[in-house]
């Protein structure tokens, strides 16, 4: 056995056994005298649990003990800790989730569009920014926004309008939706928008959500009943690492430089 199969081991190990025993095996290699005889080390294996836990750690005793008889229980032990705290690292790091709207064929773990968002909506603790070009006859989603503006989270809606787009949307979100008087509604103004050699311009066409710079959602899907209902969407949910604290940023960002003007539902 060659030196990178054991380090797939250690990696696999510490991958899939639990916290607390992994942390006994780690403690009992620490123990063990560098001058350990095979059948010392091999009783180390006895820490886990019958079945693939066992083996595998046997397996790895065995490639040490026979490929690399040199290394020290300690460093073993440190190599196990230290692949144990990247893997959490990464587990904490960042989870993606696949969210779809459409005919359910059960290839793969899907969650619903509505279903996903709404509860990423009741979990927001501090602060909720909702994007989208097209929002309307959504009163569950509303009233999960507004219950969570009543109860003192920061909540930045941004909506295409059809005040200042043009036409590309023929009604305005802001104005129909119902949303709390604190919540903070902005749009795209067109004087903000770039426009091509023949006067044609860009639309506000991006759909994500975050919650407590933690958790991003990005869909092709609109906030309407047909996107959460009849139509074929796809997008992800995203929980932790860098992601979903720089999107809110970047939009904060459009809000500071004012390229995202506030509106009031009693100015559109």
């Amino acid at each position: 056995m060659e030196a990178h199969e054991a380090a797939q081991l250690v990696a696999t190990i510490a991958e899939r056994l639990p916290k607390a025993i992994l942390s006994q095996l780690v403690d009992r290699l620490a123990t063990l005298d560098e001058l350990s005889s095979f059948s010392e080390r091999m009783a180390v294996s006895y820490v886990t649990s019958q079945g693939d836990a066992r083996q595998m750690v046997a397996e790895l005793i065995r490639c040490w003990n026979n490929e690399r008889p040199e290394l020290s229980p300690r460093s073993l032990a440190f190599a196990l800790q230290s692949a144990s705290e990247v893997d959490e690292h990464h587990r904490n790091r960042e989870e993606v989730q696949l969210i779809w709207t459409g005919p359910d064929v059960g290839n793969l773990p899907f969650r619903r569009t509505e279903q996903a968002l709404l509860e990423l909506v009741e979990s927001a603790k501090k602060s909720l920014l909702v994007v989208a070009f097209a929002a309307y006859k959504v009163p569950e989603l509303v009233m999960a926004i507004n219950s969570a503006a009543n109860a003192g989270v920061n909540v930045v809606c941004v909506f295409e309008s059809q005040d200042v787009s043009g036409g590309k949307v023929s009604f305005s979100p802001v104005k129909h939706l119902g949303l709390a008087p604190s919540v903070r509604n902005f749009v795209w103004p067109m004087a903000k928008r770039p426009k091509d050699e023949l006067g044609r311009y860009g639309s506000l066409h991006a759909k994500c959500a975050v919650v407590d710079s933690s958790l991003l959602f990005l869909s092709s899907a609109n906030l309407t009943e047909f996107a959460f209902n009849l139509n074929m969407e796809l997008g992800v949910l995203i929980k932790g690492g860098p992601l979903p604290a720089a999107v809110e940023e970047h939009f904060h960002g459009l809000i500071t430089t004012e390229y995202l003007e506030r509106i009031s539902a009693e100015t559109v």
